[in-house]
Parts: C-alpha cells; sequence; structure tokens
C-alpha cells in the first residue's frame, strides 16, 4: 500500500526536507532515517499531536547513526521489515550495507557530519519559535 499525499509520515519527510536544505544528507537517507523509525514506533504515534516528537526522533536518530559512523539501508538484512514487504531471502539474510561509508572512511566528514546534525537540531528549534 501506498501512503497518501497527506499522510503523517509523509509531512515529517517533508518538514525534514526543507531544513536539510543546505546541508550533506542525502533525501535518501533520511528517507531510511524514516522507514528505520516507522517500523520501530508504533503506528499510532503518528500523528498531528507527535509531531514534534516524532521530528526530534528523526534527528535524533540521524544523530546517532553520525555518531556510530553507519546508517544500514533499511530493507537489506533488516529483520523488523514488516511481513508486508515481500523481499527474496538473499536481501533478508545479507549484511546490510551502511550508506554513511563516507562518513566512516573519513574523520573530516565524520567531523563535518556531527556539526551538521547539530545545526539541523538548532534549524529545526528555530523553526518551532519563530516559523523562519
Amino acid at each position: 500500500a501506498r501512503a497518501g499525499e497527506d499522510s503523517f509520515h509523509l509531512g515529517c519527510l517533508k518538514a525534514c526536507a526543507y531544513i536539510l536544505v543546505g546541508y550533506n544528507f542525502s533525501p535518501y537517507e533520511l528517507k531510511t532515517v524514516l522507514m528505520h523509525l516507522l517500523t520501530a514506533i508504533p503506528v499510532e504515534c503518528w500523528s498531528q499531536s507527535y509531531f514534534v516528537q516524532r521530528m526530534e526522533d528523526i534527528l535524533h536518530y540521524l544523530h546517532c547513526c553520525v555518531e556510530e559512523k553507519r546508517l544500514d539501508h533499511f530493507p537489506i538484512g533488516n529483520k523488523a521489515v514488516p511481513a508486508e514487504i515481500i523481499l527474496p531471502w538473499e536481501f533478508r539474510v545479507s549484511v546490510p550495507p551502511s550508506l554513511f561509508q563516507r562518513v566512516a572512511r573519513d574523520p573530516d566528514r565524520h567531523e563535518q557530519a556531527l556539526y551538521e546534525t547539530e545545526m539541523l537540531r538548532d534549524r529545526f528549534k528555530t523553526l518551532l519559535t519563530s516559523g523562519k
């Protein structure tokens, strides 16, 4: 099933994409973070009343992945992928590739990515308080 254009998690993704402008994280990395959280946080907690908490969760998860220098590809090797998503057996049992290999290999990129996750958190707080 596809999410509707007005689905809450899609709104979170759009809000994150907005605050990501000018930073070195790709939309795909952001979608991957969101997919990991969609399988970890109960569906009833993905509604408008939880917007700030979900955005904070997304930014926190991204920061933790940068700290660990690892963001696992979502469907490959992920035991939390819902059964409704049919994947070849090889995908389910493979070791997931990290989307943050560039961060793991380069200390300068790692430092920059850590800095940027802090800036993203600050940017989100500024948007909440000032709307800009």
